[in-house]
């Protein structure tokens, strides 16, 4: 009984094309997943300067060919408070000889330092944290809820991928 294989050798050359496409497609998409995030993110921060606003981003990694990662947040160092809270601390002029703030009443008010009495998630924020418009608002997790709200798409975004990944390779095997 004899036995041949045909296709092996295609077989092979579509794996290795896989191989090279394939990084690129999933850093394309993991890239618009990150996007997606973004967005979704400055849809829920809260705005007062818009600071924190503008500096929400993502980044792509690629390690090894193999491995890529994306991530989304910002480097603003008072971000975590308005999404968890924050614990009573003192805060300190650094660079200037006072802190300044406009009081609830309209009053200007100089300090060399403060005790903040911290802001539960939830409550109405302490007045270092009042929006220019002198209104107090709450503090309220919008990072999560951001993911939340968009994680279905960012699945489909890549499971996307695979799916064109399989697609292509499909329709080389049906081409031959």
């Amino acid at each position: 009984m004899d036995m041949r294989i045909e296709g092996v050798d295609a077989f092979a050359r579509d794996i290795d094309e896989t191989d090279r496409v394939a990084p690129e497609l999933f850093k394309q998409r993991v890239n618009r997943a990150g996007m997606i995030l973004v967005d979704a993110m400055k849809l829920r921060c809260p705005v007062d300067t818009s600071r924190l606003r503008k500096s929400l981003t993502h980044l792509v990694a690629v390690v090894n060919r193999c491995l890529i990662i994306g991530a989304a947040g910002t480097n603003v160092e008072y971000a975590p408070h308005t999404e968890f809270g924050a614990r009573p601390h003192v805060i300190e002029a650094r660079d200037a000889r006072a802190l300044y703030w406009k009081g609830a009443d309209g009053e200007h008010r100089f300090a060399r330092k403060v005790n903040h009495p911290g802001v539960k998630v939830g409550t109405v924020s302490a007045p270092r944290m009042l929006p220019s418009s002198g209104v107090a608002r709450k503090m309220m997790p919008w990072m999560r809820p951001a993911f939340e709200a968009v994680k279905d798409k960012i699945t489909a975004t890549l499971n996307g991928a695979a799916d064109e990944l399989l697609g292509k390779m499909a329709g080389k095997r049906g081409r031959r």
